[in-house]
């Protein structure tokens, strides 16, 4: 075995521990999210977002006879629009480059379960529970099969050119796919309350349109 120099040593040892406070990272991101359950101001809205996650996550299971997934966590952010952060989609704040860290790359190249950011005026305005339909959407579409999403996107492209809309119109359309879906997806969950919802946000000045 090749004895190290001095300086290897000490590189070798801060490698180590910058590898453990990436580890402390990575764990400090999941027990925040996890802990908002033990605060008594949090605690009943998310209760009442696991009831609504669950409500609107099973059914595309029972009905297609697939292994259901974990379902998400919903957590209180600090952004104004939820979110949904899929267990293919790596955050960037647990994401780092260099040797140092690629025996952590093949475990955070997924999340072991997908996380649901929710805004903090929900806990407030518990109307905004509605959007979790939206938000889980995002998470069931890539479940329906392998090139669901890009055919999802061809389809919707399509019914913009038979609607006379140029390749520019179709070019966006395909954009916007997946936020289409997650509408119709929260509409099949939540019926009229998501469309009530929807509206809102819709109704801006005609330049933000």
């Amino acid at each position: 075995m090749k004895s190290l120099s001095l300086g290897e040593v000490y590189a070798k040892c801060t490698q180590t521990e910058r590898r453990s406070v990436w580890l402390w990272r990575v764990f400090e991101f999941f027990r925040s999210k996890f802990d908002q359950r033990d605060d008594e101001k949090l605690k009943p809205i998310l209760q009442a977002a696991d009831e609504v996650v669950w409500s609107c996550y099973k059914p595309f299971f029972q009905n297609n006879g697939i292994k259901i997934e974990p379902a998400p966590l919903p957590f209180i952010g600090e952004d104004y629009s939820p979110s949904a952060l899929r267990k293919d989609r790596m955050p960037g704040s647990l994401y780092k480059q260099g040797e140092d860290f690629a025996p952590l790359k093949e475990y955070l190249d997924q999340l072991p379960i997908p996380i649901l950011q929710l805004p903090p005026n929900i806990v407030t305005s518990h109307w905004a529970l509605v959007l979790i339909g939206h938000e889980v959407g995002h998470f069931i579409q890539p479940l329906i099969s392998e090139d669901y999403e890009d055919t999802f996107r061809e389809m919707l492209a399509k019914a913009v050119e038979d609607a006379g809309g140029d390749e520019n119109m179709q070019q966006r359309w395909r954009e916007w796919a997946p936020e289409v879906f997650a509408d119709w997806y929260s509409v099949l969950t939540m019926g009229q309350w998501a469309l009530w919802t929807m509206a809102q946000f819709e109704f801006q000045a005609q330049t933000d349109m």
